[in-house]
This record gives C-alpha cells, sequence and structure tokens, in this order.
C-alpha cells in the first residue's frame, strides 16, 4: 500500500474530531486535553447518558469545557492545506489520500477514487466502475447540457437582433409624430406655443424612457452572454479532454451549467418594452386629430368681425376642455 499524504495524516490527527472524522466544528477542549466538535460531544453525552470523553472514559463536567481557539486557526490552515493537496492530486491524476491513480468512479459520490479507496470501508457499499464505463454517460450529460446552451445563446442573439430592430421602430414612430406634432403647432403659431413645448417634453420623456428600456435590455443580453461563455468553454473543453480528466468535478460542471441555464431561462420572461410604454406613444398620436381640430376651428372662428382676442380665447377654450 502506498504511503499516506502526509499532510493528510496531520490534519487527520490534528484537526480532524474523533467522532464525526471531519474537520472540526467550534472544537471544545475537556480537561483531559482531548478535543472534539461540540456538537458531536453533546450528542455522544446524550446518547450515552453519561459525561465521559469518548476515548479516556475520564468523568467530564460539561461546564468546565471551553473553546479552543488556537485550534480553530490550525483547522482553517488544514482546510486550506487539504484543498490545495486535492487540487494538486487531480492535477496529476493521483488519489490525495494513497497517491494512487484514480482509475475508478464512484457512482453514489460521482467522485473519481483509487483502487485502495475502493477497498475502504467508505466506499464499499457504493457503486464503483471504472473511469472509462463512466465517462461516456457524463459526457452525453454535458453534451446535453452544452447543446441548450449554445441554443440558449443563439436564441439571445436573435432576441438582441429582435430588439435592437424593435428599438428602432419605436424611435421612427416617435421621430414621425415629432415631425406632425411640429407642423401642426407651426400653423397654430404663438397661440399653441406653451402646448407643443409641453407634447415635446412627454415625446422626450418616452424617448429617454425607450432609450433606458433599451439600455436596460442589451445590459442585460450582454450579462447573459458573458454568463454563458465561461460554461461553454468549460465544458467545450472538458468534451476535449481525457476521461480521466473529464470525469473531475463533473458533478460540479454540470451544476453549474444548470444554475447557468436556469436563470437564462428567467432572463426570457422580461418584456424589454412594456405595453404601458407603447401605450404612453399611442397616447401621443391620439393628439393629432386633436390638433386638426383646433386648426380647423381656428380657421372658421378667424372672420372679420372678430378680433383676435376672441380668437384666442376661443382656442384655449378649446384645448382647456
Amino acid at each position: 500500500m502506498a504511503a499516506l499524504n502526509p499532510c493528510k495524516r496531520f490534519w487527520d490527527e490534528k484537526a480532524t474530531c474523533p467522532l464525526c472524522q471531519r474537520f472540526f466544528t467550534e472544537p471544545v477542549m475537556q480537561d483531559c486535553g482531548h478535543n472534539f466538535c461540540s456538537f458531536c460531544i453533546n450528542k455522544f453525552w446524550r446518547e450515552s447518558n453519561r459525561c465521559i470523553c469518548p476515548l479516556c472514559e475520564q468523568i467530564i463536567q460539561p461546564w468546565t469545557m471551553r473553546e479552543n481557539t488556537e485550534l480553530v486557526s490550525l483547522v482553517v490552515l488544514a482546510q486550506e492545506l487539504s484543498a490545495r493537496a486535492k487540487e494538486e492530486a487531480e492535477a496529476r491524476g493521483v488519489c490525495e489520500m494513497h497517491q494512487e491513480p484514480l482509475a475508478l468512479f464512484c457512482k453514489d459520490h460521482e467522485a473519481l477514487v483509487c483502487v485502495l479507496c475502493h477497498r475502504s470501508m467508505e466506499h464499499q457499499p457504493h457503486r464503483v466502475v471504472p473511469v472509462e464505463e463512466a465517462a461516456p454517460g457524463y459526457k452525453d450529460q454535458i453534451c446535453t447540457s452544452l447543446e441548450r446552451m449554445r441554443k440558449r445563446r443563439e436564441e439571445i442573439t436573435t432576441f438582441k437582433a429582435n430588439t435592437e430592430k424593435e428599438h428602432k421602430g419605436l424611435l421612427k414612430q416617435t421621430a414621425a409624430q415629432k415631425q406632425k406634432m411640429e407642423a401642426e403647432f407651426r400653423q397654430l403659431h404663438q397661440l399653441l406655443v406653451e402646448e407643443e413645448k409641453n407634447q415635446m417634453v412627454k415625446i422626450e420623456e418616452v424617448e429617454k424612457e425607450i432609450a433606458r428600456k433599451m439600455d436596460e435590455v442589451m445590459t442585460s443580453v450582454t450579462r447573459m452572454l458573458s454568463l454563458l461563455e465561461k460554461p461553454i468553454q468549460e465544458m467545450e473543453k472538458k468534451c476535449q479532454q481525457s476521461a480521466s480528466e473529464l470525469m473531475q468535478s463533473v458533478s460540479n460542471t454540470l451544476q453549474r451549467g444548470q444554475k447557468v441555464i436556469s436563470i437564462v431561462h428567467r432572463f426570457f420572461c422580461v418584456t424589454p418594452f412594456p405595453c404601458a410604454l407603447k401605450g404612453r406613444i399611442r397616447d401621443l398620436c391620439d393628439i393629432n386629430p386633436f390638433l386638426k381640430q383646433i386648426r380647423d376651428n381656428l380657421v372658421s372662428e378667424f372672420q372679420p368681425q372678430k378680433g383676435i382676442h376672441q380668437v384666442c380665447l376661443g382656442v384655449l377654450g378649446a384645448i382647456n376642455v
């Protein structure tokens, strides 16, 4: 059997709780000098109905336990070393604990293991198969997820083009509406100067709202494309890797891909230009017949026998109505 990793022996002996066999969580020290997770030792006492040390069986007074702050720092260091050692071992394609090739895949843990890990009590009851046998199924899953994300990327690109087209159309509508209004207001001249200003302000507000909505949509589009790009590249790279490399962290890869797909799916529930905004444009269009009526009234009212003061009063009265 290959020698155990020295770092592994270090954190197993110094940074691991004897009861749960995991890194200490809120470690407490007893009078006998032994350390345990606070939760683990209290659970042990409840189940055994005895306040004793599980290792030396010395009777313990619960109130004498104290938090081991030095051990907390040691556990943090051990966790960092463990994570680094795991990454280095996976990069070499060997088991972190036994330094043996990661030639098997545990379906229950969805993790690569070596032959010695497979013989351990932890993995004996699990479904363990050779890496080459497990890889095709996961590769199919990755390819399926990759295809879905590519499809989403294409849909977003199409959505972007359609939105830009709609954006131009809406601005064209407002530009045309502005020209019509300006023509009508020029005919009314000074009598409708203030009303003209008010309507121009409304149009500019709509234009600003359209531009603001467009900026929001394009920002979201850019974010969605950026969000998809990294997992797509990661999965494309995965598809080119060997079976052993492909199976490393395969579950995390699929989970990240699914999370991105869910986020992008929610993106398509958003309407780029709300009906209320389009309704404001229609409201602006509705004023054209009203302006024509005012002009006609002005022409009919402007008779030689009537003074300009009376004409102005009649027009302003029509506007207020």
